[in-house]
């Protein structure tokens, strides 16, 4: 970047997320290869890079923003978790700033809850919550949801709290309308798995209503209506049988963290009409009948609409 490129990404009003961005772009064009053709070596490089020119222009958020993919790189990549936390806690010796702790808590916390380490990524990420910046941010809402699948086993009844402020995140329009709806299936999963039926319903509910007024032709929106169909369709399953239907798998929190990009292979038109009927079921089984009534009729316009789903939605 020019030294002009430079002080316009630090006066932007989007300079916090845009510096993740940034750094992530360098892992993730490597990333992006083929396994065979990956370099580590020159990310690594290219991080330190930026990680200097930072530090050389005090700059500390940035020089934040590379340490954080660094971590990631080694822990994630170079299985390196015990250089990665060495990194974190140096890093966090120099770097002042609730900004510069909050990325390299969060991202540390995610390592160690993806090796297992579940004790201490609850430790890291309680941390990065206490920090006040990036109060409305996509790194924010993560650290949320992935609190709620780390205390969900044990707490379900704080793991809705964790959805909850999840949800509220994402409520001020300032986060895409595709996160939103992924923070209330979370929810949805959270309250669900504390024995709140009805409000899991309505979760439910609210995210197929977002997902249909967003509705597009990209392999992004498939993927999450994909997932949202999957869930609902086990948690129907369960609410009006008290077992699921044959083959499905009870979603795990956390689900919705994960890319659309391989999900959307799961996704048919006609699943527009399908899960209109699911969620009718849903609402008979906790016996809400005006809503099941209401689910059917949409299922029944969606279904005029596509002939591949109106013989199973007549019956």
């Amino acid at each position: 970047l020019t030294p002009a490129q430079i002080e316009n990404l630090k006066s932007s009003d989007l300079m916090e997320d845009n510096i993740t961005i940034l750094c992530d772009g360098i892992w993730m064009r490597e990333y992006l290869k083929p396994e065979t053709d990956r370099h580590w070596n020159a990310v690594r490089a290219k991080l330190n890079e930026v990680e200097a020119t930072a530090r050389a222009i005090g700059f500390p958020l940035l020089e934040a923003a590379a340490v954080r993919t660094r971590i990631m790189l080694l822990a994630e990549w170079e299985d390196q978790l015990e250089a990665a936390l060495t990194l974190a806690e140096s890093s966090l010796n120099r770097l002042d700033g609730d900004g510069c702790r909050f990325l390299i808590m969060e991202v540390t916390g995610r390592q160690l809850s993806y090796a297992g380490k579940l004790q201490e990524a609850k430790i890291w990420l309680g941390r990065a919550l206490t920090c006040g910046a990036y109060r409305h941010s996509l790194w924010r809402r993560n650290v949320l949801i992935t609190m709620a699948k780390l205390h969900g086993p044990a707490d379900p009844r704080g793991a809705i709290e964790f959805t909850a402020a999840a949800v509220r995140i994402c409520q001020d329009g300032e986060l895409l309308d595709s996160l939103y709806i992924e923070a209330l299936a979370e929810h949805g999963i959270a309250l669900w798995r504390a024995g709140e039926g009805l409000q899991s319903f309505r979760m439910f509910e609210e995210a197929t209503d977002r997902m249909f007024a967003i509705r597009a032709d990209t392999n992004n929106w498939k993927g999450l209506f994909a997932r949202l169909f999957a869930v609902i369709a086990y948690f129907t399953g369960v609410a009006r049988n008290g077992k699921p239907q044959e083959g499905h798998v009870e979603p795990e929190q956390g689900l919705f963290l994960a890319s659309n990009d391989q999900a959307q292979a799961g996704y048919r038109p006609e699943q527009l009409a399908y899960i209109c009927i699911r969620l009718a079921m849903f609402a008979e089984g906790l016996r809400e009948t005006s809503k099941a009534a209401a689910w059917t009729w949409k299922a029944i316009e969606f279904a005029k609409q596509n002939r591949a789903a109106w013989d199973a939605v007549r019956l």
